[in-house]
């Protein structure tokens, strides 16, 4: 095994990392993002299956009361707790998507070679210290978001953009004229600021969770730690890479579209625009979906995973430590 070089790396120099070890790991990220997908797809499946069976039994039985003019309290909860273990079995999975990634990543970047079942293996043990962290991150998200929602709101409620709307769109858009308009487009940037504002303070949350063992709020205060002295340039490296990844998606599903466009026209031409024919390209846009899906996911694990290598040696010696090791 060649003797790998770790020093601490400039904005530059980790971007051309992160494409380094996505490309010498593209094909094990590709299968395990495939054979992760099918298992996951199989459990989902059944566990869905059971609860769906549940939540029928939950709706049927509440808007059954509900159109009686009664009401339900077992049925709300069985509705309510559908939705929760729905929500979070599908936390708990992208959970351990994102941990065999990040195991994967990290081979790669030591110089070795995994296989798909140690990075399943692995996605498993680290799951639950990675799913707590998750959801730490999602509770102080929905608190935050929350906030600013209803900062917004009360903004333009003051600025009478909101004031008696009574619901009909036609005096809804004359309010929206002139910098009214404006307004609500700052807001709506302002969203989208703060949303990458989030993800550069739980960049690191992943990494600290899976390779320290940390749960909830711990990993994602050690993470913030890790970047807090180069919050801006951990952000200007998470900006440049969310703009790839969703170059990447928007070209691929730019393809859906022009497919859809393209059969749509063929159809009103020649009188092929059958259920058949739909029915086709819904699964071609579900497939073509679930490859952008399996070729991005992998950057989810490769990003934090390279910051945080290169924090830890610029702060902690960690280069020192890793070189011991070899």
């Amino acid at each position: 095994m060649n003797k790998q070089k770790y020093y601490h790396m400039d904005v530059a120099e980790v971007l051309d990392k992160i494409f380094d070890v996505y490309k010498k790991g593209a094909l094990t990220q590709i299968l395990f993002g495939l054979v992760f997908s099918i298992i996951m797809y199989i459990v989902i499946f059944v566990v869905l299956g059971v609860l769906g069976l549940i939540g029928f039994i939950g709706f049927g039985s509440m808007f059954k009361d509900f159109f009686s003019g009664g009401f339900s309290i077992t049925a709300l909860s069985l509705m309510i707790g559908f939705i929760t273990v729905a929500m979070f079995a599908c936390l708990y999975g992208f959970s351990l998507r994102v941990n065999g990634s990040l195991y994967i990543a990290s081979q790669t970047m030591e110089g070795r070679k995994t296989d798909i079942s140690k990075a399943i293996s692995m996605a498993v043990k680290n799951g639950l210290y990675i799913f707590t962290a998750c959801l730490a991150q999602m509770i102080l998200c929905i608190v935050v978001f929350a906030l600013y929602a209803a900062i917004a709101v009360g903004v333009l409620m003051l600025l009478g953009v909101i004031h008696g709307f009574s619901g009909s769109i036609d005096h809804f858009l004359p309010s929206l004229l002139g910098w009214k308009l404006i307004v609500i487009v700052l807001l709506f940037i302002g969203y989208m600021f703060l949303m990458l504002l989030l993800q550069t303070v739980f960049m690191l949350t992943v990494p600290v969770a899976a390779i320290e063992r940390r749960h909830f709020f711990g990993a994602v205060t050690r993470g913030y730690a890790l970047i807090k002295h180069d919050f801006w340039k951990t952000f200007f490296i998470c900006f440049i890479n969310i703009c790839i990844m969703y170059v990447i998606m928007g070209t691929i599903m730019s393809v859906v579209v022009l497919v859809i466009m393209g059969v749509t026209l063929l159809g009103k031409a020649t009188s092929l625009n059958t259920p058949v024919a739909m029915m086709f390209l819904q699964l071609y846009q579900s497939v073509l979906s679930n490859v952008a899906n399996i070729l991005i996911t992998p950057f989810y694990g490769i990003i934090p995973m390279t910051v945080y290598v290169n924090q830890r040696i610029k702060y902690e010696g960690l280069d020192i430590i890793l070189g011991l090791k070899e």
